[in-house]
């Protein structure tokens, strides 16, 4: 990993799917004659764009024209993951990206979603070598669609040494059934076998008790979201035990109807006041409007100091899913770029 510049920031929960720019989408829209409800990049940007206070249904309702705009072409795949890190550098101050996928997304006619990853992680690679910055990729399938997880863990394996770390189930929390469970338990397991890190989608738009399965079923290290965490003591007991890193997304929480829109009320706070294992991350850029320091700004607004954001910023480097020399020397360029008198709460510890 070489990582240079100064740009000091990590985001841990960031999908690729959702941080497509708008003006691509409606280029392609064009160029392909698909029909969609624009006509022009700023009417496009408005239709992805969230409104707080919604569900997460609307949330994801534009993944279904983004991925109809790319899924099975080549070139607008390396472009969108090209465009990707560079707004991950310059809009977010990344220093280090972990990057969402779930390639099957992508397949389409002639291009399976093996083609899809190798486009995308040739693509990063080349792009974060060009900013001087590192990333990780996490596959992700949905809880709806526990059979897409042999295709995406064999993908895993075959690509662990190109940087595929981590494996993640997304999509509508409140589902649950026991064959999904069951299903589900079993890629858990198999990701587990295979040596790969894992998270979860819990707590979101679901109750506490979808974060308990994820910790004790799942032997997550990380739940995305997790808000609902706190509706249950006992399982925020658990997860405070075992130090599980929660991925908090503030922006994307208010648009998704999963915490209060009253931003004192926000679980972010109550994290904090608890010393939770938490870090900030924009989980969709193009759907919420935010890119990172854009989350820093909105934490501000929530309650949070500038150095209770920049102690986050460290956790998430500390979160990351990369082998031990790699996370340390991703940590220590992360320190060196941080206030003095934040890192000293570290070296205490």
């Amino acid at each position: 990993m070489k990582l240079s510049g100064n740009n000091k920031c990590v985001d841990l929960h960031l999908h690729i799917d959702g941080a497509v720019r708008p003006k691509t989408i409606f280029e392609i829209s064009q160029k392909r004659d698909l029909r969609v409800k624009f006509s022009s990049e700023k009417e496009a940007s408005n239709y992805m764009l969230c409104k707080e206070g919604s569900t997460l249904g609307a949330f994801l309702e534009p993944f279904k024209l983004i991925t109809n705009a790319i899924a099975g072409n080549p070139e607008s795949i390396a472009k969108v993951t090209r465009d990707f890190v560079e707004d991950c550098y310059e809009k977010s101050k990344l220093c280090f990206l972990e990057v969402r996928l779930c390639p099957i997304f992508w397949a389409k006619d002639d291009l399976n979603s093996e083609q899809v990853l190798k486009i995308v992680l040739d693509t990063l690679d080349e792009s974060c070598k060009k900013y001087g910055i590192s990333y990780s990729v996490t596959l992700a399938i949905l809880r709806t669609s526990p059979e897409m997880a042999k295709e995406v863990l064999d993908l895993a394996q075959k690509y662990q040494v190109h940087r595929v770390t981590g494996f993640d189930i997304a999509g509508d929390d409140g589902v649950v059934s026991e064959k999904l469970s069951s299903e589900i338990h079993w890629a858990y397991d198999e990701a587990n076998r295979i040596g790969l890190f894992r998270t979860a989608h819990a707590g979101e738009n679901g109750n506490a008790a979808s974060v308990r399965q994820a910790i004790e079923n799942f032997d997550v290290s990380r739940i995305g979201h997790g808000y609902r965490v706190l509706d249950d003591p006992d399982v925020y007991a658990l997860a405070k035990s075992r130090n599980i890193h929660f991925e908090v997304c503030p922006k994307s929480s208010l648009c998704t109807g999963s915490v209060s829109l009253v931003l004192s009320e926000h679980p972010i706070l109550q994290f904090e006041k608890d010393g939770i294992n938490y870090s900030i991350n924009t989980d969709d850029p193009s759907i919420t409007g935010h890119w990172l320091q854009d989350e820093f700004d909105l934490c501000q607004k929530i309650g949070l100091t500038s150095a209770q954001i920049e102690a986050a910023n460290i956790r998430a480097a500390m979160a990351t899913f990369l082998p031990p020399e790699e996370k340390e020397e991703l940590v220590e360029h992360v320190l060196k770029r941080s206030s003095k008198n934040v890192v000293r709460l570290f070296s205490q510890e």
